[in-house]
């Protein structure tokens, strides 16, 4: 789609570079002029929809400009937009009856300009996606991409010394307090995509307990294990949140696995345990190509391999197991133990707390079994638990 063309007309360069930062170039082209002759040519060669106007200026002042791209049929439908110092009722006036269609004093809000501008262009024109109104990628954004050009532009002022005006000053301010208000936004958003990410992978999870009703609420107890063990061992942030996804949906691929199977109510045959212990590897193809779900894919795809070795589908020891997928077998094995099955009662809460103090080194990492240890009474007393407890025969 072709970029929207706007001519600033300013006799002051870092003015220039100021809008160039605000307004980006995805979405932009900007043309320059420098004093009033030189917006007046190039308004009629270049046609732009958005004329920014400086008032005071070489040659012709930005009222008299805009009084002739108001007066002319071919460039009447410019929007014209006065940028200037002057903060007097007396020049806002003059702008008004020059025909301007919108009057910034210095130093202006730079999201409420290109907010405004955004309102004079046509219908089918599409949002800004560059400068300040850049769609959030990740939370630092704003900080790190708009401030420093904004900081670079008034830097340059002055052959790279900052030396910068009273008005580029208060400009300056003006660019911070908005990054600030843009940041705090885009961390806003950030935060409810993120809820509403937990709360979808939350409800599939919910799902996959349904269809087995031997194991219901398995994901919800063992999300809750995982996590109070993840920060036992001081796993935080996107680390954290990635054990969380990878928990609640770990068992996804048995999507895959025939209901016959999955809902037997005795043991499994070996010819049946083959078809089982694909499921790892059908989550993992499940979610590998959805961008939100794949921080997942390390819990889902190993969470029964085994720090000796013995475990499936790669065999893979140790450290080379994820760390995430590590938490996690613990929290599923203590799990798997605590709870009824139709073939047999859980254990009771001590005697699964010890079978995990005996596979340490063998099934389990031993530095997480070691935590475990630690939280052992805060998980037994975990409201998540209950259902388990009602369940198994705790002790």
């Amino acid at each position: 789609m072709a970029r929207t063309k706007i001519l600033l007309a300013d006799d002051q360069p870092h003015v220039h570079r100021l809008v160039a930062a605000t307004l980006g170039d995805a979405q932009w082209e900007l043309l320059y002029a420098r004093d009033g002759e030189e917006a007046l040519r190039v308004a009629r060669q270049s046609n732009p929809a958005i004329v920014l106007l400086d008032v005071s200026m070489p040659k012709l002042d930005g009222f008299e400009v805009c009084r002739q791209l108001k007066n002319d049929p071919a460039t009447r439908h410019m929007a014209v937009v006065m940028l200037t110092a002057m903060r007097d009722e007396e020049s806002r006036i003059k702008g008004n009856l020059a025909g301007a269609d919108e009057y910034f004093v210095k130093p202006f809000s730079p999201l409420a300009l290109v907010s405004r501008l955004q309102e004079f262009l046509p219908p089918d024109s599409e949002p800004a996606t560059a400068g300040l109104m850049a769609p959030p990628v990740a939370p630092s954004a704003p900080a790190a991409s708009a401030a420093p050009a904004i900081v670079n532009t008034l830097a340059q002022t002055g052959g790279g010394t900052m030396t910068i005006t009273g008005i580029e000053a208060q400009q300056l301010l003006a660019y911070a307090r908005d990054l600030n208000q843009s940041l705090a936004q885009v961390r806003n958003l950030y935060t409810e995509l993120e809820r509403s990410y937990l709360a979808t992978i939350e409800a599939l999870a919910a799902a996959l307990d349904a269809r087995d009703s031997a194991t219901e609420g398995h994901c919800r107890r063992v999300t809750g294990c995982s996590l109070i063990l993840g920060e036992a061992l001081g796993i935080t942030g996107a680390e954290l949140r990635a054990l969380h996804c990878g928990a609640a949906l770990h068992d996804i691929g048995k999507i895959g696995i025939p209901d016959a199977i999955l809902r037997k109510p005795g043991r499994l045959t070996e010819e049946e345990w083959t078809l089982m212990r694909q499921h790892p590897e059908l989550g993992e193809k499940i979610i590998a190509g959805i961008e939100f779900l794949r921080s997942a894919v390390p819990v889902v795809l190993y969470h029964h391999e085994r720090w000796d070795g013995g475990g499936y589908p790669t065999g893979l020891e140790g450290t080379a197991i994820p760390l995430g997928a590590r938490v996690f077998s613990v929290s599923d094995s203590f799990d798997a133990m605590i709870s009824n099955r139709p073939y047999r009662r859980g254990m009771p809460f001590e005697q699964a707390r010890r079978e995990i103090e005996r596979s340490s080194g063998t099934q389990f990492d031993p530095q997480i079994v070691e935590a475990f240890q630690q939280v052992f009474d805060r998980l037994a007393g975990a409201p998540f638990l209950e259902g388990a407890q009602s369940a198994a025969v705790r002790t």
